[in-house]
């Protein structure tokens, strides 16, 4: 799923930083318009808005909810991408308001295909703030972003 929303990013315009667990995966995204970083806190570096996209809930938290990585965050929106629980977002959410990181669960609920043409479709809940913050990069991704509710 990663690779089709970097791969839908690109297609529309946007400058992205790729990061992956496998450094090799991530050499696929070297183009003009799409940076390879080395650390997950370097992906973040340039970037306001933060799209993490992992395998669960304990790849993010053992990857993004560290020391190493949460003084990178302060200040920025993280759009969490992953499949996760309620329970798991409100976990990440807590983390993120400890951090001074704005933080959107954006559940997408469609295939990567289906995500690469534009056409998936994503369930966010959250701050309606931090929502209306991402809402011109999560319409990049589709035109089937919907906002639930400010209950994570």
């Amino acid at each position: 799923m990663g690779s089709a929303l970097a791969d839908r990013l690109i297609a529309q315009g946007y400058g992205i930083t790729v990061w992956n667990r496998s450094p090799g995966r991530a050499q696929a995204y070297a183009r003009p318009n799409a940076k390879i970083a080395d650390s997950l806190a370097a992906a973040t570096e340039p970037f306001d808005i933060i799209l993490v996209c992992l395998l669960d809930h304990a790849a993010t938290m053992t990857n993004l909810a560290i020391n190493a990585v949460a003084p990178a965050l302060r200040g920025k929106i993280l759009v969490e991408l992953t499949s996760i629980t309620t329970e798991s977002s409100r976990v990440l959410g807590a983390w993120a308001d400890a951090h001074d990181v704005g933080y959107l669960e954006a559940q997408i609920q469609d295939y990567p295909n289906t995500v690469r043409d534009g056409v998936g479709t994503i369930v966010c809940t959250g701050s309606d703030t931090v929502y209306a913050s991402c809402r011109t990069v999560l319409e990049a991704i589709t035109d089937h972003a919907v906002y639930a509710s400010q209950d994570l």
